[in-house]
C-alpha cells in the first residue's frame, strides 16, 4: 500500500513538474505572427492578449503584451482605403476615430467596400483581430494606425432650404470619389443623383408639389459609409380657385369616366417611376408656346359645381388651334399617343427624373424614343380629351410630383 502511494505521489510530482516546466516555456514568442496592412503600409501592433494551450491542451496560459510607440501618422491621398490581414481565417473589426469621436465601426469587408474619407484631418484607424488555431491557441491582437488625410474634400451644396409649395431644390455634391454614386431619400419625393457636366459632381433634384404639406422635411444622403442630413422647410403657396363649366358630354366621357381615368393611370404611372441617370437638358428651359395663361399652376378647380375640388398640376396656355408646340429643352420622347382623358399626349424625359407632359394636342410630330432638341417642334395645339377649347396643358414633373415650371423658364431655378 505504501508503495502504491509513493508511486502516485511520484506521478503527481512528475505531472506538476512537467506542467511547471511547460508553463515556464510559454511566452509571447509563441503567439502567431499576425500582421495587418493599410494600403500596403504595415499597421502598428498596439497590444496582444493571447491564450496558449499546454499539457495536452487541457490548460491555457494567458500572455499579454502592450507596445508603447508614438505611431507616427502616414499621409493618405485617397478617399478609400484597404485593410488586409495575413491570416485568412482571422476576424477583423475596424473602427475609425476623428477628434475623439468614433465615425465608423464595422467588419473589414464592409470597411474595404464602403468606407470613404470625405474630409481632411488626422484620423486613427483600429483593427481588432481575433484568431483561433488548434495548436497555438486563441486571442486578440490590436493594431492601430494614425493617418493624415489630404484629399479633395467632398462638398455639399443644398441650393434652397426654404420652398414654397411647388418649388424644387437640389443637392449638388462635388469631389465625389470615382465609382461612387450618392444615394438620397426624403418624404418630399424620390431623389435620383446623376452626374453633371462638372467633373466628379452629382446632383439630385428634390421636388415639392402643390399638395405637399407645410412643414420641415429631412433629406438624407449617403456617400459610401458617410451620411449627411439636411432640413428643408416648405411654406404655403397661394393658389387660385377656379369654377369651370364643361359640356356634360365631354365631362362624362373624360374626367368623370372611370375607364378614361384608369387608362390614364395605366399609361402614366410607369412614367413617374422611371428616370434617366443622365442630364439631357442644356441651360434654361423655354416655354413650349407663348400666349395667355388661362389656368395657372396649382389651381383649385371645381368642375360643373361639383362640391369636390380637383387640382391643376400644370399650366394652360390659351393659344390658337394648330399653334406649333416646341420642346422646352433637350430630351427623349418617352410617350406619344392618344388618351381619352388628356387627348393626344406627349411626355419628354429631360433626364434626372425631370419630365415634360403635353396634353390635348391636335397632332403629334414625334415618336417614342425620338431624341429632341430644345425648340424642336413636337406637335400642334388642339382641344382633344378633357378640353373646353384650343389650349396647351403643360406639366413639369419630378416623379409623381407636379412642380411650377416658371422658375425653369425665367432662369431662377436652382437646378442651373
Amino acid at each position: 500500500m505504501k508503495k502504491i502511494k509513493a508511486i502516485i505521489l511520484m506521478v503527481c510530482v512528475l505531472i506538476i513538474g512537467v506542467c511547471g516546466y511547460s508553463y515556464l516555456q510559454l511566452n509571447i514568442d509563441l503567439v502567431p505572427k499576425i500582421t495587418s496592412s493599410l494600403n500596403q503600409n504595415e499597421m502598428f501592433k498596439e497590444s496582444v492578449d493571447w491564450n496558449i494551450p499546454y499539457f495536452f491542451n487541457l490548460l491555457n496560459k494567458n500572455v499579454k503584451e502592450k507596445i508603447i510607440d508614438d505611431n507616427a501618422p502616414i499621409t493618405i491621398n485617397e478617399n478609400n482605403l484597404e485593410i488586409s490581414v495575413n491570416q485568412d481565417d482571422a476576424h477583423s473589426y475596424i473602427s475609425v476615430k476623428h477628434d475623439d469621436t468614433i465615425i465608423y465601426e464595422g467588419s473589414i469587408d464592409d470597411f474595404n467596400d464602403n468606407f470613404l474619407f470625405i474630409n481632411n484631418g488626422e484620423y486613427t484607424i483600429n483593427n481588432h483581430v481575433t484568431f483561433t488555431t488548434d495548436e497555438l491557441g486563441n486571442g486578440d491582437i490590436y493594431f492601430k494606425q494614425k493617418v493624415n488625410v489630404d484629399i479633395n474634400e467632398v462638398k455639399y451644396n443644398l441650393t434652397l432650404d426654404n420652398l414654397l409649395q411647388g418649388q424644387l431644390s437640389c443637392i449638388k455634391i462635388s469631389n465625389v470619389p470615382n465609382d461612387i454614386i450618392p444615394v438620397g431619400k426624403s418624404d418630399l419625393g424620390q431623389i435620383n443623383f446623376v452626374k453633371t457636366d462638372v467633373e466628379n459632381q452629382y446632383m439630385g433634384i428634390i421636388p415639392s408639389s402643390y399638395t405637399t404639406d407645410v412643414g420641415d422635411y429631412v433629406v438624407q444622403t449617403q456617400l459610401g459609409s458617410n451620411s449627411k442630413e439636411f432640413i428643408i422647410n416648405v411654406s404655403e403657396n397661394e393658389f387660385v380657385v377656379q369654377n369651370l363649366k364643361v359640356s356634360q358630354t365631354i365631362a362624362k366621357d373624360t374626367t368623370y369616366s372611370d375607364e378614361a381615368n384608369a387608362e390614364f393611370a395605366m399609361a402614366t404611372l410607369p412614367l413617374t417611376k422611371s428616370y434617366s441617370d443622365e442630364i439631357y437638358w442644356e441651360s434654361t428651359f423655354v416655354q413650349p408656346v407663348f400666349g395667355k395663361i388661362s389656368t395657372p399652376y396649382g389651381v383649385i378647380r371645381y368642375v360643373n359645381d361639383d362640391p369636390v375640388s380637383r387640382r391643376h398640376g400644370g399650366v394652360d396656355f390659351a393659344v390658337p388651334l394648330g399653334t406649333p408646340v416646341q420642346a422646352p429643352n433637350n430630351g427623349v420622347v418617352e410617350f406619344a399617343q392618344f388618351l381619352k382623358l388628356t387627348g393626344n399626349t406627349i411626355v419628354i424625359d429631360h433626364g434626372a427624373g425631370l419630365k415634360s407632359y403635353f396634353y390635348h394636342l391636335d397632332s403629334i410630330s414625334v415618336e417614342v424614343n425620338d431624341t429632341v432638341k430644345k425648340t424642336d417642334i413636337i406637335g400642334k395645339v388642339g382641344t382633344t380629351g378633357f378640353s373646353t377649347g384650343a389650349h396647351l396643358h403643360y406639366e413639369l414633373r419630378i416623379g409623381d410630383k407636379c412642380i411650377d415650371p416658371f422658375p425653369l423658364f425665367d432662369n431662377t431655378s436652382t437646378i442651373y
